[in-house]
């Protein structure tokens, strides 16, 4: 659950929404929109995307900055994680993020990230609902 307005900060729930707990804030801005969060790898990782400032992930609880390979400046308007399973047993986990860049791959649950967009699906023309 994250506070747009970035006051109440984000919140998680581990009981389908009777009880609630805050996370750090840690390098999480202040002063910018939380647009969305999502929980990757049934609650390993927690990442949150903002108004011109990346996404952000929660490592001890803190939150910590992962913007890398993200522009400067990036809004992220919506997080997605995919995990494929192979044949051989075999699993891979994937996020995405949908940004006023263009869309994101990350292959490490969200510590970097890879632009798999150009040209007309790029920046302006990725859906932002």
């Amino acid at each position: 659950l994250v506070d747009h307005n970035g006051i109440g900060g984000v919140w998680y729930s581990e009981d389908l929404g009777v009880h609630w707990t805050r996370i750090g804030q840690g390098a999480l801005p202040y002063n910018v929109a939380y647009n969305c969060a999502i929980s990757v790898e049934g609650g390993t990782s927690l990442l949150v995307g903002t108004d011109s400032a990346g996404i952000y992930r929660v490592e001890n609880n803190n939150f910590v900055s992962a913007t890398g390979g993200l522009e400067i400046n990036t809004s992220a308007y919506s997080l997605s994680y995919k995990k494929n399973i192979y044949k051989n047993d075999a699993s891979k986990p994937y996020v995405y993020a949908g940004t006023d860049q263009g869309i994101y791959i990350s292959e490490n649950r969200g510590r970097t990230w890879d632009k798999i967009t150009f040209g007309v699906w790029d920046g302006k023309y990725v859906a932002t609902y």
